[in-house]
C-alpha cells in the first residue's frame, strides 16, 4: 500500500505541446508569454518540458542545442517523412525538445504566410502530432500530463 510520503516524492511529468508559430521571437526562441504555464510549473517543483518544432531560426538563435539519437520516420498517407529530435536549454531554464523535419518546418517566417487551406500545413501539422508519440516513445520519458497549447496541437489528443 502506497503511503502519502510516497506519493509525494513522486515528481509529476508535463509536457508542454506548443505549436504556435506567432509565440516566437524573430531571434527564434520563445517568447516569454508563451511559456507563462511551463515556468509556474517548473517553479513549483514539475519536471516540465516544452515540445515544439525546429525552425532555421532556431539554428540561427544563438541558443546552443544538442542533437539526439533518436531518428524516426513516420508515414502519412502515401508519404513517408523522417524526422529526429533536438535538445536545447530556453533562456529561462526550461528543457525544449524540438523535432526536426529540414522539409516540412524548415522557415518559421515562411510558414506564417502559409493559411490551412495549404496542403503541405496539414501534413506538418500531422508529422508534428506523430512526432509527439515517436519522441514518448524513443525517449522512454512518459509524463503524466499532455499539456496542448492552441489549435495547432489539436491532433495530439
Amino acid at each position: 500500500m502506497k503511503t502519502l510520503d510516497s506519493e509525494k516524492k513522486k515528481k509529476l511529468k508535463v509536457l508542454y505541446i506548443l505549436n504556435d508559430l506567432h509565440q516566437f521571437t524573430d531571434q527564434g526562441i520563445l517568447s516569454p508569454t508563451a511559456l507563462e504555464l511551463p515556468l509556474e510549473l517548473m517553479k513549483n517543483g514539475i519536471d516540465v518540458r516544452v515540445f515544439h518544432p525546429f525552425f532555421s531560426e532556431i539554428r540561427n538563435s544563438g541558443l546552443s542545442y544538442q542533437e539526439l539519437d533518436m531518428n524516426f520516420q513516420i508515414g502519412l498517407g502515401e508519404r513517408s517523412y523522417s524526422g529526429n529530435f533536438v535538445r536545447t536549454t530556453h533562456p529561462s531554464g526550461l528543457e525544449c525538445i524540438i523535432n526536426k523535419n529540414e522539409g516540412l518546418c524548415a522557415h518559421r517566417l515562411g510558414m506564417l504566410e502559409k493559411t490551412e487551406e495549404d496542403p503541405v500545413h496539414l501534413e506538418r501539422l500531422s508529422f508534428f502530432a506523430h512526432s509527439v508519440f515517436a519522441y514518448l516513445r524513443l525517449s522512454g520519458w512518459i509524463p503524466d500530463i499532455l499539456h496542448c497549447q492552441g489549435w495547432e496541437t489539436g491532433l495530439v489528443p
